[in-house]
């Protein structure tokens, strides 16, 4: 991993989320142990990707974040660690359609380009200072994927950095991203996000 990789990330979520009761969450993901809302270790399946957690994490699903159409993991809470893992159609985004403009993927887009929609919807959810540092060829659940490094603040200039892992397959595209303080909770969690990398695959 190239020292570029070690830069970049936001995260930052509204007040007055909650964390999902334990049987709607069940109904989404098979898998979740414990209770409020927490997953892991183990086996984790959202409706279309599923991965190995080493430690357990709150889930947040689809909905719970208004402003965010992804199932969410949080470890410390959103303002500290935030993995975001969606399948986008075509002409959708990360962010829900609530935003009267977004950011939108669309089919034919390489998961190689992503830069400016990786940029813009952080962005949207109110990140500042988005880079992309670095991107190289990375497998996503054993087809042709890209891993990506961030860098990117909160308002108020807590610098924070972050790994997006994306594949397209046909009009969808898979992204994984995990956003963290830079100082010391993205490091703290790095080899666990590229773990659950490698261990990544298609529902």
């Amino acid at each position: 991993m190239t020292a570029a990789f070690r830069a970049g990330r936001p995260a930052c979520l509204r007040a007055g989320l909650r964390v999902l009761p334990l049987a709607p969450v069940l109904a989404l993901c098979g898998c979740l142990s414990g209770q409020d809302g927490v997953t892991g270790p183990g086996l984790v399946a959202t409706p279309h990707l599923a991965f190995q957690l080493e430690t357990p994490a709150t889930y947040i699903a689809p909905g719970r974040d208004p402003e965010v159409d992804a199932v969410q993991l949080t470890w410390r809470g959103p303002l500290l660690d935030r993995l975001f893992v969606a399948r986008i159609a075509d002409g959708r985004g990360l962010v829900t359609p609530g935003f009267e403009v977004y950011p939108r993927w669309w089919a034919g887009v390489a998961a190689d380009e992503l830069d400016g929609f990786l940029a813009a919807s952080l962005s949207a959810l109110g990140y500042e200072d988005v880079r992309i540092d670095a991107k190289r060829a990375h497998a996503f659940a054993g087809e042709a994927g890209v891993l990506y490094a961030l860098s990117l603040e909160q308002p108020g200039g807590l610098e924070m950095s972050g790994l997006a892992f994306a594949a397209a397959e046909g009009e969808m595209l898979d992204l994984v991203l995990f956003i963290a303080p830079r100082e010391h909770y993205f490091e703290q969690r790095r080899e666990e996000i590229e773990a659950l990398f490698a261990s990544l695959r298609r529902r």
